[in-house]
């Protein structure tokens, strides 16, 4: 299953999609406190505008 997310530059405001499956994770942080609760998995990726190649970072939050 695909999980596409919506990206916007904020330079030249060029939005598209991306697929996470295909993406590269940059850093992965666990929110959550004792050990034992529910834990927050939020993922970083970074992308380039396809338009002017400014950087664009997602942070994406996933419940586990």
């Amino acid at each position: 299953m695909a999980h596409n997310i919506k990206l916007s530059c904020p330079t030249c405001k060029h939005e598209w999609q991306v697929d996470l499956d295909q993406a590269q994770t940059e850093q992965v942080i666990y929110k959550g406190f004792p050990p034992a609760e529910p834990k927050t998995k939020v993922e970083t990726y970074h992308f380039n505008c396809p338009r002017d190649g400014a950087w664009v970072i997602a942070e994406v939050e996933i419940e586990e």
